[in-house]
């Protein structure tokens, strides 16, 4: 078949500055069949072309004028320089162009015997799958070419300020961007696409390092130009699908190499069949029913030690709200199927008038930015969310990113150079195409239908690390007239302007509180003027954000059984999951809302989002609404009447039922508005009885978990929970008794699930569990105090921000705005410590002394209570470590206890169990404490620089010889001979200065001991590091080393010379892996004090009953032939 253009075709990608001329899009040549490449080097292609004699290739141009002897590496060449791939150069095989590494065509192998998943499991194969149903759109052939498309006058203008390009109006599937084999790869991501992918967690070792390096080089090939993102997500799925037959870890690891090794030999038709088949497989399985309370107790741990606390909170609250719908279901509110309904809510593309493109002063440069390995880093820590079509879902690529060390480090590169090329220039789409489709979900509203859209994870690591560096530009441009851009305690300000409006108004005849809804506000807003809008506003993202939406994205939402699903493409406004839909909105709306502040200066209008409101007089809001109404339609704007509320007060209810009731709003004598409250004092009242109803119940939820997960739920409650409700106190004055029932489920339902144990009416734990963990406590305060210090505290921060709004002869400003947060938050920092520490004095005051002491260092020993339990951090707790760590904290008797030791038969207590020697527990204690220390100094050095019991030579010393009865002690001298097998617990080289040697005693003592119990405990630790200094001190000294005791305490508290150490520590890793300092010395300050935490409880817990005895309750047999002998 001859190559021929696409008739009727008329390119929208690129246009000239001059309307008259448009330039065709991508390559600027219309979609022709790609001619077959060249086989190179390498290539596993059999076709080859022989040079003539002269060197030249028949009939053929040369591309470039490099000679038969070159080898076209360096930029004397034109192609090299015009980063083009060389052709048909005079080098022929010799070419060595590194933009021509292009990718050999697929192998389409079938699938056979040499599959991966069939080599180990026979029963991976099955029957073939048939192609999914989905109507996805197709590549056009020559035979069926895209229809003709005009360019617009708006069109025209946007070119003119985006480098000649515009918005197409097509999804982009025809682009190849010069890959020969895009067709190939688009219908391999179109067959898999459509179903729901289980993904292995990545193995750790080789098979992981290998998966990250190959996946690196793919990300890699799609900015090099050897092919586009389809690929790249093809590989992710069918390397790392679960086949339901390999479950064990030792059978995944081979699993993944099998598939790799398919990869890299270009087997990828096999791959994409038999992912197909073991997609199937898991849609061919039960759908379980809901889950009941101890599943659920399950899944939330897991999403918590997963480290998605907010999705763990969600999941508990939010989960019996609504369910998925199907596209086949039909919606209650409308009667339309779901499908019709979410088609609906993604409208066709409006041409704009150009007279609506604002005209600006002058159109600003291109802003360049400079995104980082170490930006990608910082971006990756935070990443939450679901997966995309790819499978790859934030906690996978969090991981990717961090956990494996250097090639995790090649990855972020990777990511930082890629989010760089979509910020700074204008790639082709079909590059990074698949980056930009999403998965839609559709959930019952009870009645109604939300479409939930989830974009690709590296779509959205890539708008993160864009924004981590550009987004203060885009808060700075909305500065308070749209609060939707990241600007800091924005909401709160808004809320706080919005009260104060109703407190001096509300009472005033005709006056009212009007919250204005959109309908469909993000997929309806203007694409072409938001662009053009976002151009000038906010230079340094345009190109980012231009590049994602210059065409439509693919929406596909899937059925359960990989069938019966549909597609769509998002044309106009924003795509849900795209981190950048927040700020591209909210400047999109800047020139609608700046036109209405200047035509009704008289009204107060705060903007976040599509949420607009209005506080004035009832004629103006009605004149404001109808502008709206005009005008807002042009930019995408749609408000709807019936999701729009007037809120007044009593006495003006009849007036705005009167001036309003024509047009369908609801009026009402109070409304929450952007998570605080606007109306009168009953209807508050009543909004907080439904939310303080909702979080009692949650409460009541985590109580049943903590029975079971008590680091997790505390955690859950005391990160996320908590924050719901202090936020309302932040923004609503006057909260108090209204928190009545929340506070009765902490104290009767929470607390005791979580120590295990009850507590008598005048135990002070509760008052001490209010407190901050740095102050003793456990970081839950009692929500009927905390109202008025919280809402104060809000007032404070936001101080800059309400003049503003109050226009109180200040313009806002950004700087100071930051300026402000920054010393109020100080401010209160200073004020909070007094207060704490006030109260922390009162409730200890009438305590007997042995709990005070206790109970006052747990200032300095409570870190283990402020990390995040997650299993990649090992801060993960036992349910008995952590409730045994809670009553020891609090000087209390953990419930459970022997009444025997069983290691020497005396009465058991804490104090006998942290002393008692029998057993080997407290040498075991020892060790806990001596190996994390050990570990923290290989990190922070090398392990080669850690030896463990280095040999220490004492020098002459004395030593006192117990008397008998009536004597005085006898000191004698000690030789070097009769304690030379005294040794350290570890050497570490390098910890002061290179070279230099330091020997570490670790020493873990009880300062509650009888002999200890009347003494200061810090001054108790002091008397134990002397005495290790007395005895190895001088020794070292002598040898040219350094010695340092570590002692601490059994519940965690330092020595000052353990302190020292640990914070030297700290300063070497922090130097090492380039972080903030207070950063690392939370980290190994945390990491000591869990390790103490398991430590402590091991001598409490564990067995001292000698091996000897218990030789015999365990199988005899030396092999497995014994089991002949079991019965």
């Amino acid at each position: 078949m001859t190559n021929s253009p696409v008739d009727g075709y008329e390119a929208s990608g690129r246009a000239s500055a001059n309307p008259g001329s448009i330039k065709r899009c991508d390559h600027e040549v219309p979609p022709t069949l790609p001619e077959p490449k060249r086989p190179r080097r390498g290539s596993c292609t059999t076709a080859s072309l022989v040079p003539q004699q002269d060197g030249k290739k028949s009939g053929v141009e040369r591309c470039c004028n490099c000679t038969i002897s070159s080898t076209c590496r360096t930029k004397r060449c034109a192609c090299v320089q015009s980063r083009t791939p060389c052709h048909n150069c005079l080098c022929f095989d010799k070419c060595c162009n590194p933009i021509d590494q292009a990718c050999p065509p697929p192998t389409l192998a079938p699938a056979t015997d040499e599959s991966p998943d069939t080599a180990r499991a026979s029963t991976d194969s099955g029957p073939p799958v048939q192609p999914n149903t989905i109507p996805l759109p197709q590549s056009p052939t020559p035979e069926t070419p895209l229809p003709t498309t005009s360019i617009s006058q708006s069109d025209l203008k946007l070119a003119t300020v985006y480098s000649g390009e515009h918005v197409a109006p097509n999804d982009g599937s025809h682009l190849d961007g010069g890959i020969s084999d895009d067709g190939f790869w688009q219908e391999q991501w179109r067959r898999l696409i459509v179903f729901h992918p289980r993904h292995y967690d990545l193995p750790n070792g080789k098979v992981g390092r290998r998966f990250l390096t190959l996946l690196t080089q793919e990300l890699n090939g799609i900015q090099a130009r050897h092919w586009n993102a389809e690929r790249f997500i093809v590989f992710q799925l069918v390397v790392l699908q679960r086949c339901p037959q390999v479950s064990r870890a030792k059978d995944i690891g081979p699993r993944l190499t099998l598939r790799m090794d398919a990869w890299e030999k270009g087997n990828y038709a096999m791959l994409v069949q038999n992912t197909e088949r073991t997609m199937s497989e898991y849609l061919d399985s039960k759908q379980s029913s809901a889950p009941d309370p101890a599943q659920r107790a399950k899944i939330f741990h897991a999403k918590m030690l997963r480290g998605d606390l907010r999705g763990a909170i969600r999941y508990l609250t939010e989960s019996e709200k609504g369910s998925i719908l199907q596209p086949s279901d039909t919606d209650a509110k409308s009667g339309e199927s779901v499908g019709d309904v979410l088609r609906s809510k993604h409208p066709a593309a409006r041409v704009p008038d150009v007279d609506l493109l604002h005209s600006y002063p002058e159109t600003p440069a291109f802003v360049d930015v400079d995104i980082t390995a170490d930006v990608v880093e910082s971006v990756a820590r935070r990443l939450t969310g679901s997966a995309g079509l790819g499978g790859t879902d934030a906690h996978a690529l969090k991981h990717w990113l961090l956990k494996f060390g250097k090639v995790s480090a090649e990855l972020r590169e990777a990511v930082a150079s890629f989010s760089m090329w979509l910020a700074n220039d204008f790639p082709p789409w079909a590059a990074y195409r698949a980056f930009m489709s999403g998965r839609l979900v559709a959930l019952d509203k009870c009645p109604g239908v939300r479409p939930i859209g989830i974009g690709e994870t590296w779509r959205r690591a890539c708008a993160k690390a864009l924004l981590k560096v550009a987004g203060p530009e885009a808060t700075h441009a909305c500065g308070i007239d749209q609060l939707c851009a990241g600007l800091q305690a924005g909401v709160e300000g808004a809320v706080h302007a919005m009260q104060h409006v109703w407190d001096v108004h509300h009472q005033e005849e005709h006056w009212g509180f009007f919250l204005i809804d959109a309908s469909n506000a993000f997929n309806e807003l203007n694409r072409t003027h938001m662009l053009w809008t976002v151009r000038h506003e906010w230079p340094s993202g345009a190109r980012f954000v231009f590049n994602c939406y210059k065409h439509w994205a693919t929406l596909i939402v899937r059925g359960n059984t990989g069938t019966g699903g549909i597609s769509l493409a998002s044309k106009e406004g924003v795509t849900q999951g795209d981190p950048l839909s927040m700020f591209a909105y909210g400047i999109g709306t800047l020139p609608l809302i700046r036109q209405l502040k200047h035509e009704f200066p008289d009204l107060e209008q705060p903007w976040y989002a599509d949420d607009a409101a209005s506080a004035g007089r009832f004629d103006r809001i009605r004149a404001h609404y109808s502008r709206l109404q005009s005008i807002g339609s042009k930019f995408g704007y749609f408000p709807e009447p019936s999701k729009c509320v007037i809120v007044v007060s009593h006495s003006n209810v009849a007036a705005a039922e009167a001036a309003f009731g024509d047009l369908g709003f609801k009026i009402r004598t109070g409304s929450r508005y952007l998570g605080g409250f606007i109306g009168e004092h009953d209807a508050r009242d009543l909004w907080l009885a439904e939310k303080t109803s909702l979080w009692t119940d949650a409460i009541g939820v985590l109580s049943s978990i903590a029975k079971r997960f008590p680091q997790t739920a505390y955690a859950g409650l005391q990160q996320s929970l908590q924050q719901q409700w202090q936020f309302v106190q932040r923004v609503t004055k006057g909260t108090g008794t209204d928190f009545t029932n929340v506070e009765q489920a902490l104290t009767s339902s929470f607390l005791p699930a979580l120590f295990g144990d009850t507590f008598e009416d005048d135990d002070p734990i509760r008052a001490l569990a209010s407190l901050p963990v740095k102050y003793a406590g456990l970081g839950l305060p009692n929500p009927m105090e905390t109202g008025a210090s919280n809402y104060d505290s809000s007032i404070l921060i936001c101080d800059h921000l309400l003049s503003a709004f109050r226009r109180v002869d200040t313009t806002f400003n950004t700087v100071s705005h930051r300026t402000t947060v920054s010393a109020a938050r100080s401010e209160l920092r200073t004020r909070n410590s007094e207060r704490h520490d006030s109260t922390l004095q009162s409730i200890v005051r009438n305590l007997p002394l042995s709990k005070q002491r206790t109970i006052l260092r747990g200032g300095s020993t409570g870190q283990w209570l402020s990390v995040k339990p997650t299993l990649i951090s090992g801060t993960l707790l036992s349910a008995q470590e952590f409730r045994d760590s809670l009553h020891l904290r609090y000087a209390r008797t953990p419930p459970g206890l022997p009444s025997l030791c069983d290691g020497c038969g005396s009465s058991f207590s804490v104090n006998h169990g942290l002393e008692c020697k029998k057993g080997g527990l407290v040498l075991l204690r020892h060790n806990e404490i001596r190996d994390e220390l050990a570990s923290l100094a290989s990190q922070a050095l090398t392990p080669s620089a850690v030896r463990d019991e280095p040999l220490i030579q004492p020098s002459r010393g004395t030593e006192s010889t117990p008397s008998t009865p009536g004597e005085a002690s006898v000191q004698r001298d000690i030789s070097k001979t009769q304690l030379a097998d005294e040794r350290g617990d570890l050497l570490i080289r390098g910890l002061w200065s290179t070279g230099s040697d330091s020997i570490i005693d670790v020493r873990v003592t009880n300062v509650d001991c009888r002999t200890q119990r009347d003494k200061d405990p810090e001054k108790v630790l002091a008397t134990h590091e002397r005495a290790k200094k007395k005895k190895y001190l001088a020794s070292c000294l002598e040898q040219r080393r350094s010695f340092i005791p570590f002692v601490v305490s059994a519940d965690g508290l330092l020595g000052r010379e353990a302190s020292f150490l640990l914070q030297r520590l700290s300063a070497l890793l922090a130097e090492k892996w380039d972080k903030p300092y207070s950063e690392v010395c939370g980290f190994v300050r945390a990491r000591m004090s869990v390790a103490v935490v398991r430590a402590t409880h091991l001598c409490l817990r564990g067995s001292r009953i000698p091996t000897s005895q218990i030789a015999f309750r365990h199988p005899q047999w030396e092999d497995q032939a014994g089991l002949g002998l079991f019965h």
